[in-house]
């Protein structure tokens, strides 16, 4: 779910830097974490600056359409951005070597609650205290937290300024996917539940679908239960087996509208095979089933207002 908020990606990080340091880690760090650029934090002790100094747009969601069929709908498309946090301890008092060691293990506490919680979901969880922001759980946010591969070189190019400012210890991260909210679209398109064609002339028998019971057996390493699922269109067989199922494995059904029996109505097979049988027993285009010459056979056909019930056989005899 996308939000548009993105202080709500910066409290959770918050919550996770102080809630895993001050109950897993060290109860008695009593660490606090500000969000102010490393340059304006003075004076402050057992502290971690978490800064977001930088953003991107996610290369993937980049060019995804969005839903409904305004044009353009790239408004209504969720942007997919990456967050980048400059991470630095701050301590500061009248003993300066202290300050630098404290700061050192500060620092080593923040880098191994980011490592231990590298994805945030509405499931994690600190001694039963949520970490995701109230606002973010429940709307499918995962928060994928990377340390960033930073040279030492790189990282000095961001503390310089003019020559006056020693390089801090410091962390890079990218925070991703975070999805920032889009338009709500204006036009939907409308949704196609059944694809076929509909007109036809009052009181004439049409068919809907075809639909039949499919059984099979599981393998012994998954139950070996007996399955039965119905398929639309109708997957018929020939097997007859296990004894006499009810409706048969050799049965299927016509459903429509105006499908009773009368002098008009007769049922039509067709089959591409038939097509290209040699002379004299072909070729064949059609075959009407007639009951007389192959209810012997075992063929059935029961004509209902809604329903053709049919049950194949092995051998089809056609004049």
């Amino acid at each position: 779910m996308s939000l548009i908020d993105l202080s709500n990606v910066t409290r959770t990080l918050i919550t996770l830097l102080e809630t895993n340091i001050n109950t897993q880690i060290d109860s008695s760090a009593s660490v606090t974490v500000t969000v102010e650029p490393p340059d304006r934090v003075n004076g402050a002790t057992n502290t971690l600056g978490l800064h977001l100094y930088h953003v991107t747009e996610d290369p993937y969601y980049k060019n995804l359409p969005g839903p409904g069929s305004d044009i353009p709908n790239i408004a209504t498309a969720p942007m997919g951005l990456c967050l980048y946090y400059i991470l630095t301890a701050h301590h500061a008092t009248s003993e300066p070597q202290f300050d630098a060691l404290t700061q050192q293990r500060l620092m080593g506490y923040a880098l191994k609650t980011l490592h231990d919680f590298s994805v945030i979901t509405d499931d994690t969880q600190i001694d039963s205290t949520p970490i995701l922001h109230g606002n973010l759980i429940g709307q499918d946010n995962d928060l994928q937290i990377i340390m960033r591969p930073v040279a030492p070189e790189d990282a000095l190019s961001f503390w310089h300024s003019e020559d006056s400012q020693t390089a801090r210890l410091s962390a890079y991260y990218e925070v991703r996917i975070v999805l920032l909210e889009p338009e709500p679209p204006t036009r939907m398109p409308g949704i196609v539940l059944h694809v076929g064609t509909f007109i036809h002339a009052i009181g004439t028998p049409h068919i809907d679908c075809s639909q039949n019971t499919i059984r099979f057996v599981l393998p012994a390493l998954n139950g070996g239960s007996l399955q039965v699922v119905e398929a639309t269109p109708a997957r018929v067989t020939l097997d007859t087996t296990p004894l006499q199922p009810d409706p048969p494995n050799n049965q299927f059904l016509l459903l429509g509208a105006n499908l009773a029996a009368g002098s008009s109505r007769s049922l039509v097979l067709r089959n591409e095979i038939w097509e290209r049988l040699p002379a004299p027993a072909g070729p064949v285009d059609e075959s009407i089933l007639d009951l007389a010459h192959n209810e012997p056979l075992g063929w059935r056909a029961k004509f209902r207002t809604d329903r053709v019930v049919v049950e194949i056989a092995p051998t089809l005899r056609h004049e």
